[in-house]
């Protein structure tokens, strides 16, 4: 069985295109037979101008997958691509979990005995992880970052990433419920 990229049921060429332009896929998902999982498919570009727009404190987002393109055939690429090396294999073992609080530390994110990756930038190092210069260069018109291709299975992006500020992020997201697939 083999990972794959859904899109909304009604998403054709012209979506395709439309996202092409704005350099996003919202409502995608990973399939893995028939299980699902949120995803967010990005550029590099728009991925750092949505964390520099966000209202709350952070930005938070499961399983974001960014290409050099927002294309079918570029994501089904990636897709398949971070599917055949495992990167999504830590999916399947998700489902319900113990009660108890959220805690992070040194890129994992706890409950209980579960266990589940989390990727902690600035906006900053993000700019900078997906090739660009600086933060200021994602502003200029024309400005193109190095062809990347990354993957987050949970980005989490904060002013600061120091303990205090990743723990209360943490709590904001259990608390608002963005955690809460993590354990369905």
């Amino acid at each position: 069985m083999t990972w794959e990229l859904l899109t909304p049921e009604d998403f054709d060429w012209r979506d395709w295109l439309l996202a092409a332009d704005r350099g996003v896929v919202l409502h995608a998902q990973l399939a893995h037979g028939d299980r699902r999982f949120p995803m967010m498919l990005f550029d590099s570009t728009r991925i750092v101008q949505v964390v520099e727009d966000e209202p709350r404190h952070y930005y938070y987002d499961a399983n974001v997958v960014v290409v050099p393109e927002v294309t079918r055939s570029a994501a089904e690429e990636e897709i398949g691509r971070l599917g055949a090396e495992g990167r999504f294999d830590w999916l399947l073992s998700a489902g319900p979990g113990p009660a108890g609080a959220w805690s992070y530390s040194d890129g994992v994110l706890s409950r209980g005995d579960r266990r589940f990756p989390l990727r902690v930038f600035s906006p900053e190092e993000l700019a900078v992880t997906l090739g660009w210069a600086d933060l200021e260069t994602t502003h200029w018109f024309g400005n193109q970052p190095r062809p990347t291709r990354f993957y987050a299975e949970n980005l989490l992006v904060l002013p600061s990433s120091d303990p205090g500020s990743v723990a209360e992020a943490v709590s904001a997201m259990a608390a608002d419920g963005s955690l809460a697939w993590l354990l369905e």
